[in-house]
């Protein structure tokens, strides 16, 4: 129990025991499941319409430099611990992404595919997330989805981890605008999704959807 970060944390009584509840979630409130999802859903189905040509233009970009499939498609964990398959361009070979599972290291400039290196530069190969937002499996913003098996090892190893599956998982967010992504620090990176799940509202979210646009989604080097 002590391992627990108390900072944000509520104590109650029961039978003469004190017991520690480490934060109220987020979806719990109602302002969050509404307002946040009609946000975005307004926000995810506008960009899908207006950056379809776009989209179209780097599919069929893809399939004429590489015989690889265009879309790349991997399981990841959401809210309350689902599972689903997040979407992306493909910017790796296939057999590069194969060699990397369950591996936690960065990828080389050797690994991407001729489109892949521009796409994730301007972060292009995030936009088929959109699909996942108008779903209902992804927020725009909320802590980064991971792999299954990372998620067991980090919640073995990180304590309150698994408070980050009591929030809705995003395309970017706080821990992203400050730089923590892919192949960085995972505790820093826990840290700031912790700090968003006990301080969300949504001027928080439009705050780092803003930051995301003038800083971009952070470190690239890794998934």
């Amino acid at each position: 129990m002590f391992r627990l970060d108390l900072q944000q944390s509520k104590w109650t009584n029961l039978n003469r025991i004190s017991l520690e509840h480490p934060g109220e979630s987020p979806y719990s409130r109602l302002e969050y499941r509404v307002c946040k999802r009609f946000f975005d859903i307004l926000i995810s189905g506008l960009l899908l319409f207006l950056l379809s040509p776009l989209l179209l233009l780097i599919m069929l970009l893809l399939k004429l430099t590489s015989k690889e499939s265009v879309l790349f498609v991997q399981k990841r964990v959401g809210l309350n611990g689902w599972e689903f398959y997040i979407y992306k361009f493909r910017t790796l070979k296939s057999s590069v992404v194969d060699e990397l599972q369950p591996k936690w290291e960065p990828t080389t400039g050797n690994d991407a595919l001729p489109l892949g290196k521009i796409l994730r530069r301007f972060n292009l190969d995030e936009l088929p997330q959109l699909l996942n937002v108008l779903r209902g499996e992804m927020s725009l913003v909320g802590p980064r989805p991971e792999r299954p098996y990372w998620v067991e090892v980090f919640q073995q190893q990180i304590p309150n981890y698994f408070l980050r599956h009591r929030i809705q998982v995003g395309i970017t967010g706080w821990a992203q605008v400050h730089g923590w992504r892919g192949a960085t620090s995972i505790w820093k990176r826990t840290e700031h999704d912790l700090y968003y799940f006990r301080h969300w509202s949504l001027w928080l979210d439009l705050k780092i959807l803003f930051l995301t646009l003038t800083r971009g989604f952070g470190n690239r080097t890794g998934s």
